[in-house]
C-alpha cells in the first residue's frame, strides 16, 4: 500500500501528538503540589537570613526527593525508600541526588548549576549560622546567577498583570531590598526545579520533546499551571511593601 506524503505526514503528526497528550497527562497524574510555596515566602519575611535560606533549602530538597520518589518503581515501602534515599543510600545527599538527576537528563545544566550555587550559599548558612548574612562577598558572589533570572519577574507585561505599583502596595524586583531579591531569585529556582523534574522525565519515557509538553500555556498540564501560578504568588508575597499580616 502506498500513500502520498502528506498522507504520511499527517498520520506521524497524529502519533507525536498522541505521544505529547500521553506525555502531558503523566505530568498531571503525579497530582504534584506545590500550593505551600506562597505561605512559606510569605512567613520568611519576619525571618532571619539564615532562616530564610535553610527554610528554602528544606522545602526545595522535600520537593526533589518527592519528584524523584514519584519516577522510580518499587518505593513502596519504608525500607525501601531508605535503601535508597537514606544518609547511607546512594542518593542520601541533595548534591548526589542533583548529579543524577542531571545525568538522567532530568535537569538541564543551568538549573544545575544554580542549585549547586544555591546548596553552597547554604552550606555557608549552615556552618557559620550567627557570622554570615547576605552581606557576605562568598554568598553575593553565588547568588550572582540566581539573580540574573528575575528580568521574567521585571519584564514589562509581568509588571503590569502583577500591578506592581507602590501604590498597590508593591514594588517592581529592580526598587526591591537584596534580600528580597534574593528571596525571589530562591523562588524562581524553586519553580524551574519542580518544572524541569516533573517535565523532563515524561519527555524522555514518551519520546517527545519537553516544549512539546508545555506548549502554549493554555495547552499545558493543569499542573505546570498551577505550578506557575505559585510562582507568581511568591513574588507578590515577597514584593510586598506593606509588613506581612
Amino acid at each position: 500500500m502506498k500513500l502520498d506524503p502528506d498522507a504520511l505526514d499527517a498520520a506521524a503528526k497524529a502519533m507525536y501528538e498522541y505521544k505529547v497528550s500521553e506525555a502531558r497527562k503523566a505530568v498531571d497524574n503525579t497530582k504534584f503540589d506545590a500550593s505551600a510555596m506562597p505561605d512559606i515566602f510569605r512567613r520568611l519575611h519576619r525571618d532571619s537570613e539564615t532562616s530564610q535560606v535553610l527554610v528554602v533549602s528544606s522545602y526545595l530538597e522535600d520537593r526533589i526527593l518527592t519528584l524523584l520518589q514519584y519516577q522510580m518503581v518499587d518505593l513502596e515501602s519504608e525500607s525501601s525508600r531508605e535503601k535508597m534515599f537514606g544518609s547511607n543510600g546512594p542518593l542520601g545527599t541533595f548534591g548526589g541526588r542533583i548529579t543524577m538527576a542531571y545525568h538522567l537528563g532530568w535537569l538541564s545544566k543551568d538549573t544545575v548549576d544554580n542549585l549547586n550555587n544555591f546548596r553552597k550559599i547554604r552550606n555557608i548558612f549552615a556552618h557559620k549560622a550567627f557570622n554570615t548574612s547576605y552581606d557576605d562577598h562568598r554568598v553575593r558572589a553565588l547568588f550572582t546567577p540566581l539573580i540574573l533570572n528575575l528580568e521574567r519577574f521585571d519584564s514589562t507585561a509581568v509588571v503590569a498583570a502583577m500591578g506592581a505599583d507602590r501604590d498597590n502596595g508593591l514594588i517592581r524586583v529592580a526598587d526591591a531590598t537584596v534580600a528580597q531579591r534574593y528571596l525571589c531569585s530562591l523562588a524562581l529556582l524553586t519553580g524551574d526545579v519542580c518544572r524541569e523534574l516533573l517535565v523532563m522525565p515524561a519527555a524522555l519515557r514518551h519520546q517527545v520533546s519537553a516544549r512539546a509538553i508545555t506548549g502554549k500555556y493554555d495547552e499545558g498540564p493543569q499542573v505546570l499551571r498551577e505550578l506557575g501560578r505559585n510562582m507568581v504568588r511568591c513574588a507578590l508575597e515577597i514584593l510586598a511593601t506593606r509588613p506581612p499580616s
